[in-house]
């Protein structure tokens, strides 16, 4: 074969090998953008609630979020589960290790000015299929933003005013060892709560979203489960004797949700406070955490009580007899589409109250969950119809079913603390 042949072959062999390889790029590219596209669309669709969560350094904020995730990765111990992205889930787990290994250290402390924001997506698991029913946007801050002074300017500041004025409801975090340490007559443990209960309770006291007070480090302040809400009552007791927060307790109280909810990231006996004060580990031990699924998962019903307690009754009237007439109507849609078939001025209504209320968001498809959620007292009659469209229109069943199997949980969730608890309820 001439030479002039084999040098024209490979340079059309070249030739292919780089638009092939050219083209390869730009599917991949493709891909990535239409992925990144139906994942920003997705998110978008799914209802999503702001949540802030404030505490002071050693608090214990990472070790309970890694709990609670450890915990609610799976639907192990819930009727829902909770994913991450695969980096934020990589943080978290790797915190839990290290606050579940006797052997080894607590997490680092978040320093001052640290922020870290945790997108949770709340999925229901039905017969195999996994339907995602909500997010849960969790932005964590260091509570010394707001305690001590910043060097380089006020900006780290005014972002966390800022996102807490836009947030749908607010985790404050308590440390734990500084309430024992007040309930000794230590001190250290007065200056801290003082300080912090007058910077967080001046920060929400206009607000009029659910506030949740967590008691961190349980395990340290409570001797048994039988001892509990006798000690949550003590806790509860000593917390209304500072007057930021008893002011807040008696000023919004009526008008929003308020809760006290104590937690334990790693249970009883798993951690001590040593003769120089400091809380270690026991070598022997290994974790239980306690209650640490409930800060989240009651967030959602309180936000949904907040939100119908922004409407006027007439309009709530109206909207349950609209429910109530399409359900007898046996409408295949209605159940899957709650609030998007509902007549438009009722639906109108619905969306013009939401509009005002910070931290929430999803459209329509917020409307439907909400609507399902409020519309509780007809669980029967809808329930009854869902079984009969079962056959008839599986895919709105499916959706529809997914969702109440979540709400339902949630609202579990809200029973357990309230009937275990009473003195969780400010």
């Amino acid at each position: 074969m001439p030479l002039f042949v084999v040098f024209l072959i490979l340079v059309v062999i070249v030739v292919i090998a780089v638009v092939w390889r050219r083209l390869a790029v730009q599917r991949t590219e493709a891909l990535a953008a239409r992925t990144e596209l139906s994942e920003i669309a997705r998110q978008e669709l799914l209802p999503t609630v702001k949540v802030v969560a404030l505490g002071a350094s050693g608090a214990g904020k990472t070790a309970l979020l890694a709990s609670m995730f450890h915990r609610l990765q799976t639907p192990a111990y819930t009727d829902y589960y909770l994913k991450l992205p695969h980096d934020q889930m990589t943080v978290l787990n790797r915190a839990y290790r290290r606050v579940s290994d006797p052997a080894g250290g607590w997490p680092d402390s978040t320093r001052t000015g640290e922020t870290r924001e945790f997108t949770f997506t709340c999925i229901a698991h039905v017969d195999g299929d996994h339907h995602e029913v909500a997010q849960i946007n969790y932005l964590e801050y260091a509570g010394e933003l707001l305690t001590e002074e910043q060097e380089g300017g006020a900006s780290e500041q005014r972002a966390l005013v800022e996102y807490v004025d836009s947030a749908a409801a607010v985790l404050i975090l308590l440390d734990g060892f500084r309430i024992k340490q007040l309930l000794e007559d230590s001190p250290d443990g007065a200056l801290h709560l003082e300080s912090a209960l007058t910077a967080y309770v001046n920060l929400i006291f206009a607000k009029t979203y659910p506030v949740h007070f967590v008691i961190t480090k349980w395990d340290l302040l409570s001797e048994s489960e039988e001892h509990d809400d006798q000690r949550l009552r003590m806790v509860r007791d000593l917390l209304l004797s500072y007057p930021a927060f008893a002011s807040l307790v008696r000023a919004k109280s009526r008008q929003r949700v308020v809760r006290l909810i104590p937690v334990s990231a790693v249970g009883r006996g798993f951690a001590r406070v040593d003769e120089n004060g400091h809380v270690v580990k026991n070598l022997d031990s290994r974790v239980r955490p306690a209650y640490v699924e409930l800060p989240l998962s009651v967030v959602i019903p309180d936000v949904f009580h907040q939100l119908s307690h922004t409407l006027e009754q007439t309009a709530k009237e109206k909207m349950f007899a609209e429910v109530e007439d399409r359900i007898k109507l046996d409408s295949r849609d209605f159940l899957a589409h709650m609030g998007q078939r509902l007549s438009q001025p009722t639906a109108r209504a619905l969306r013009a109250a939401f509009s005002v209320v910070p931290g929430v968001s999803g459209g329509d498809q917020l409307l439907d969950l909400w609507v399902q959620w409020s519309s509780r007292p007809l669980a029967e009659r809808r329930d009854n119809l869902l079984s009969q469209l079962g056959a008839a229109n599986k895919e709105a069943a499916l959706i529809y079913g997914s969702r109440q199997r979540v709400l339902d949980e949630f609202q579990r969730q809200v029973s357990i603390l309230e009937a275990k608890f009473p003195a969780s309820r400010l």
